[in-house]
């Protein structure tokens, strides 16, 4: 799953430490609002919320 979500985000240009903090912090992409390591049995959630963290334009 790791080696998925890197491959999905490598567009967006993240630094692989700023992803290892995304998935250690608490995210209200879940809806139980915890951390999105704790959704890698979840390949399809866990990949939509990357996407919508990463690939957001500001």
């Amino acid at each position: 799953m790791i080696t998925a979500l890197l491959d999905a985000i490598q567009g967006y240009q993240v630094p692989a430490d700023e992803v290892v903090m995304w998935l250690c912090t608490p995210s209200a992409y879940f809806e139980e609002q915890d951390e999105p390591v704790n959704h890698l049995h979840d390949p399809e959630g866990m990949l939509a919320a990357a996407h919508t963290q990463f690939g957001a334009q500001w």
